[in-house]
């Protein structure tokens, strides 16, 4: 904790429009709304930074603890619990100045079992709530999500139903279903 890189602004056309943060093989971005100099460009980027309440932690703090998570556990538990493939892969995704950290599966699981194909167009498993967070009283980074059941209905609409909720701290999974059975 603490040992802070300098964030990196990119200007564009005499403003700062965005700042990268990381090393590789993962680097964080942020888009900044519209500030027009460079305090304000980290304004908005410290800002950003402490949605999480991680302001205590590098940026590359926070993405190497993202890389290092394994998702083999939740995907064999949401295989086993659903009867079906599952492959949760983790993804960043920024929008509005603030940055997620989701896990989905890619796979429309609807067409694959009659009744969900009558009812739905699209099925998708996927985190719906969820990031990283810090313990107040250990320090240590822990990320935490709801599993839920993504759908779109054949003449429009969507919704979704938890199915699952997890939790990884200290290297170790807590996985617990709706129905209450846990790993």
């Amino acid at each position: 904790m603490k040992n802070r890189k300098q964030y990196e602004l990119i200007e564009i056309d005499g403003e700062f429009k965005a700042a990268v943060i990381g090393s590789d093989p993962l680097q964080i971005c942020y888009l900044i709304e519209s500030p027009k100099t460079k305090e304000a460009a980290l304004d908005e980027i410290r800002r950003m930074n402490a949605i999480y309440y991680l302001s205590d932690y590098a940026p590359e703090e926070i993405a190497e603890f993202w890389q290092s998570i394994d998702m083999a556990p939740v995907n064999d538990f949401f295989s086993q619990l659903l009867g079906l493939p599952i492959n949760l892969e983790k993804r960043i995704s920024g929008s509005g100045g603030s940055v997620s950290f989701l896990i989905r599966d890619n796979t429309n699981i609807a067409p694959l079992n009659a009744v969900t194909a009558a009812a739905w167009s699209e099925m998708f498993v996927c985190s719906f709530g969820g990031g990283i967070s810090a313990d107040k009283t250990t320090g240590a980074l822990f990320y935490w999500a709801s599993i839920n059941l993504s759908y779109k209905h054949h003449g429009g609409g969507s919704n979704g139903a938890e199915i699952g909720r997890v939790q990884y701290k200290h290297s170790a999974w807590d996985i617990k279903s709706a129905e209450g059975g846990q790993r």
